[in-house]
């Protein structure tokens, strides 16, 4: 392990144990520790888990230079990622290699994509994205910051997903559609229209069900 960055996987669920086999395949990683609010054991997958209270205090001494933020909230993703680039740490981007990404593929820090994602010619993700297992983004397509894209979602070409929005499994969004900040597309619908901000839309075509602002 000589030379190799010292990481943390923030998170202790199923997304952080997901996510530790993409990283220890990230050529100069190695995992040290998970960090979570309320541990629940003292290792997973061979790997300690310390309280994040602790964290805070013991990075230095740990000499810990990166992390890698696995909670599948959005805003809360948001929120531990702009804490921890306060303090300087290294927040790379975890990228599985059977991901299929072109050349000029655009990808923005702390973004972790999954394996068997496919993206065409001039997509753009912003920072800490999540691109889960299978899904597929269509050119000139761009996903801001914090947004989920959960498995099997198909965005089409000249779609725009923004800020913390989450899209529900096998959901799908046609030809030049956004998708509004903090807004959820629940499982398996399909976007036809332009959806604003704070919103939750279901079904085949997405209709808006709920206004979060209310």
């Amino acid at each position: 392990m000589a030379g190799k960055l010292k990481t943390v996987i923030f998170g202790a669920g199923g997304f952080a144990r997901e996510v530790l086999p993409f990283v220890r395949l990230c050529k100069g990683y190695e995992v040290l520790r998970f960090v979570d609010v309320d541990p629940a054991g003292d290792k997973i997958d061979g790997v300690a888990v310390m309280a994040e209270k602790d964290f805070w205090v013991k990075y230095k001494k740990l000499g810990i230079r990166g992390a890698v933020v696995a909670v599948g909230e959005p805003a809360v993703r948001e929120k531990i990622f702009v804490k921890l680039k306060q303090t300087g740490l290294r927040l790379p981007a975890v990228i599985h290699p059977s991901a299929v990404l072109p050349k000029g593929f655009s990808c923005g820090e702390g973004a972790i994509i999954y394996p068997l994602v496919a993206a065409q010619v001039n997509v753009r993700i912003g920072a800490g994205v999540l691109l889960n297992t299978g899904c597929t983004l269509g050119h000139d397509t761009i996903v801001e910051d914090f947004a989920n894209i959960n498995p099997g979602v198909n965005l089409a070409g000249n779609v725009r997903i923004k800020k913390r929005a989450f899209l529900g499994i096998g959901s799908t969004v046609v030809e030049k559609i956004s998708v509004g900040e903090n807004t959820t597309i629940g499982a398996g619908a399909v976007v036809i229209d332009n959806m604003p901000d704070h919103v939750i839309a279901v079904g085949i075509p997405a209709r808006i069900i709920r206004n979060l602002t209310e």
